[in-house]
């Protein structure tokens, strides 16, 4: 079973047995609450499940395009994904949205320029290609760019200079075996049409275990899972593929990075999510700095050697259970990660860490407003806050206290983590 389909099936699990008691329990004393007003919501009634692909750019103008999937019914109570795309002001006031009319879902949201970007959606089954919808901050769909034969992970698409940049594995067999995979960058032009594609094995790479991919420097830096047989047992530990390449497609260099895993008392690390780095930035010396499961945060330098590396699941004196999806340099020197934090008073939270370049960690918290929620992506704002995007449950539009759907979110913070909006 690929990660984001055990997480769905986790939380949906966790949703149906949990949701009814958290609410009929007064939770809002706890700290981590948050009254539903901080927070901007766009979901139809009777949409039950959101997949956690929820995107966030900011626009030329200063204000947020965001996209993102729902599941509901259809009037032949059919199971159907619906992809969503909308534009929020600043100020959290809804300019514009888009509903694909067929089935889809919306995976990830790339940003070409201030003015367009690229929807990564997906129509068909999630191993036969990807689709890159092309739309401008006003909402214009103007063109889909097809790329077959990749498979999405979270986070391995970036645009850059004008190129789309994915992370994938590809066999070098004729017929593809499990233990013959390699990790590779691939660059893409706005047509489609394949530039290059740089490839790197040291051990086995998971068919589908390719992880986040950023620039870093004058290149690209993109991790992976490798074959659980290729990982110790004991210590207990995690491992790793990176690789990194220049824009040129030149290999610049790849290792197997190993270090001791935390082993708290859920195996987060193992249970809950792959080997690798689900995102990952260029940190403001230069170095690559990126968040895995669990939750842990990793410094590697640009050599490709680990500087620090650091696992949470036990910090400040209470067990964490974290995936965190996005992480961003912040202007204050730090680095913000957003996602979901599931040890906490409802079914999941959003969650916040706040770490400096010494692996120092500033803040760790969570929010909640309703049963569940949880966040997927962070973008520093033009007015140097954090927006955080996610699904979550909201509230129904007629003050009755009900939660109805399940809505794509935008929620605004500043660099201590306190609610703008």
């Amino acid at each position: 079973m690929d990660m984001k389909k055990g997480i769905i099936i986790l939380s949906l699990m966790g949703m149906v047995g949990l949701i009814s008691s958290c609410r009929e329990k007064d939770v809002t004393e706890h700290e981590w609450y948050i009254d539903p007003s901080h927070v901007r919501f766009y979901g139809e009634k009777g949409a039950w499940f959101g997949l956690p692909y929820s995107k966030v750019e900011v626009d030329g103008d200063g204000n947020y395009v965001s996209s993102g999937t729902w599941m509901y019914a259809n009037d032949g109570q059919e199971e159907v994904l619906r992809g969503v795309a909308i534009k929020m002001t600043s100020d959290g006031e809804l300019q514009w949205d888009t509903i694909d009319p067929v089935s889809s879902s919306f995976e990830d949201l790339l940003k070409v320029n201030p003015e367009e970007f690229l929807i990564v959606s997906r129509r068909v089954n999630f191993r036969d290609g990807l689709s890159l919808m092309q739309i401008t901050k006003d909402g214009e769909i103007r063109g889909v760019i097809n790329v077959p034969d990749v498979y999405y992970q979270i986070n391995n698409l970036v645009a850059h200079n004008g190129y789309v940049y994915i992370s994938t594995t590809r066999s070098f067999d004729t017929v593809p075996t499990e233990n013959k995979y390699r990790l590779c960058v691939e660059k893409y032009a706005l047509s489609g049409s394949l530039v290059w594609r740089a490839c790197y094995m040291d051990r086995p790479i998971s068919p589908y275990g390719n992880c986040a991919v950023a620039p870093v420097g004058d290149g690209l830096v993109t991790t992976s899972t490798i074959h659980y047989d290729s990982v110790p047992d004991s210590p207990p530990s995690l491992a790793f593929a990176i690789m990194m390449v220049d824009t040129n497609g030149n290999f610049k260099w790849g290792k197997i990075v190993t270090v001791e895993a935390d082993t708290n008392t859920n195996g987060a690390n193992k249970v809950m999510g792959s080997r690798c780095l689900l995102d990952l930035t260029e940190g403001h010396d230069g170095s690559i700095v990126g968040v895995i499961n669990g939750p842990a945060i990793i410094k590697i330098s640009r050599s490709g050697d680990v500087v620090w590396y650091r696992a949470l699941t036990n910090y400040g004196g209470r067990e964490w259970i974290t995936m965190p999806y996005a992480v961003v340099r912040t202007p204050d020197g730090m680095y913000a990660a957003a996602g979901q934090e599931n040890s906490c008073p409802a079914v999941g939270c959003v969650s916040l860490l706040k770490f400096d370049d010494n692996g120092n960690v500033a803040l760790m918290r969570g929010y909640f407003w309703g049963p569940s929620q949880g966040a997927s992506d962070v973008e520093v704002t033009p007015d140097g806050n954090l927006i955080i995007a996610g699904d979550g449950e909201a509230p129904a539009a007629d003050s009755s206290g009900k939660y109805d759907r399940v809505a794509m979110f935008l929620f605004k913070v500043d660099l201590n983590g306190n609610p703008v909006w």
